[in-house]
């Protein structure tokens, strides 16, 4: 049973939670709400986190106090997402499910099943999260439980396609789609609808994932879905980069980092900053997007993101390489390449390489630019991903034939 101590604070923690759900509601409603509802869950975070702590402690013993804490991570708050890392969630979480088990709580442990997958899944620990969601959707299938099944179908789909399962991530969001119209939330319809185009984007499909981000964004704006907007405008605006449509990218690119600074919504700041820097690379505009690059570096780094660090490192290289400024482009690149190898990620790794290349290529240094591809040709084939094989095999026959000529 709880001591005095406790039950003292699951009375809080109820007025605690109140306080969460109405700042969610301020955040999600948009322009000077968000505001206000940020500087809520801030004001009281600093006491609603120890409570938390200290509740989870009893979580197993007492189910009353155990319902609190998993209503605390159903409630779905914005606020909460952008102040608390995945990597500290996830030891919570897995409170929360124990109890969950303990309880006999069957559909409540799907639901933070289906969590501690998508945090994993935020960790890059893909073969833990694909077991965990996996779990989750078995259980929610089960207990007949609707929203929890398109939510793990979400996360598997997003799982996948950061594999380069693009077909089967494109299944999994249409069957997400299908039951959030079930269960009545537009709100999910529109977030999966959104994912469907982002798989078909991965496609070289890309107005054809313009359709869905158009019917995405129409149900944003028709509920008041600030952030899900903001996501949407970047995600058309990197499907008209693809298009080459650079003017309708910086609009669309423009609209989602001024959402992302509107919300302080850094995970998305991050991503508007460099794609909006390559906009205007290919705009001819290379000191602005010098700078939004080296911006996009910074907040990378703030939210120690070593992965995007990398990848805007990367780009910049490139920017440099574009401008002949050789000295530069290779400091970025051999340091987008360095933290690539030291995190293990073999996407941006082989990405690197061949940019690499590109680089050793314009210097005259033939050979040198021969190998980085075949270290990237490698990885594409580890990866399993044919068309960069394809691509990289391309390049890599005509470095062999200017090295041909060269020793003729």
């Amino acid at each position: 049973m709880q001591d005095d101590y406790s039950v003292e604070h699951t009375k809080m923690f109820q007025y605690y939670l109140e306080i969460i759900r109405e700042s969610e509601k301020l955040y999600n409603s948009g322009s000077a709400n968000v505001k206000r509802g940020l500087e809520i869950f801030d004001s009281e975070w600093p006491q609603i986190r120890p409570l938390l702590d200290r509740l989870l402690d009893f979580a197993v013993e007492d189910l009353n106090v155990a319902q609190l804490c998993w209503d605390f991570f159903e409630a779905g708050s914005g606020p909460y997402d952008l102040r608390m890392s995945f990597a500290e969630r996830l030891g919570e979480l897995k409170l929360a499910h124990a109890a969950a088990t303990h309880h006999h709580q069957n559909r409540v442990a799907g639901r933070i099943l289906r969590q501690i997958g998508w945090a994993q899944y935020n960790l890059k620990d893909y073969e833990a999260a694909l077991s965990n969601i996996q779990s989750a959707l078995a259980i929610s299938r089960e207990c007949g439980d609707v929203l929890n099944e398109c939510k793990s179908f979400g996360a598997l789909g997003s799982l996948q396609r950061e594999q380069g399962q693009y077909e089967l991530a494109f299944e999994a969001h249409s069957n997400a789609v299908k039951l959030a119209e079930k269960a009545g939330n537009l709100k999910l319809v529109g977030e999966h609808l959104g994912n469907m185009g982002n798989d078909v984007r991965n496609l070289d499909r890309n107005q054809e994932a313009l359709s869905y981000y158009s019917q995405a964004l129409e149900i944003h704006l028709k509920i008041g879905d600030r952030r899900s907007e903001g996501i949407r405008y970047g995600n058309m605006g990197l499907a008209c980069l693809n298009l080459g449509n650079n003017l309708e990218a910086k609009k669309y690119l423009q609209q989602a980092l001024d959402i992302a600074n509107e919300l302080d919504d850094d995970s998305n700041r991050l991503f508007n900053l460099g794609n909006l820097a390559t906009a205007l690379e290919r705009l001819h505009d290379f000191k602005r997007a010098i700078a939004l690059f080296q911006s996009a570096i910074t907040v990378a780094q703030s939210l120690n993101d070593s992965r995007y660090e990398s990848f805007w490192l990367g780009k910049l290289g490139r920017l440099y390489l574009e401008l002949k400024d050789f000295e530069a482009a290779e400091n970025f690149l051999h340091r987008a390449l360095d933290i690539a190898v030291s995190i293990g990620d073999k996407r941006y790794e082989g990405t690197h390489l061949s940019w690499l290349s590109d680089f050793f290529l314009a210097t005259g240094q033939l050979q040198r630019a021969k190998d980085c591809l075949l270290r990237a040709v490698d990885l594409a084939k580890q990866l399993k991903i044919p068309s960069w094989v394809k691509r990289r095999n391309s390049k890599l026959a005509r470095i062999e034939l200017l090295i041909k000529k060269e020793n003729v």
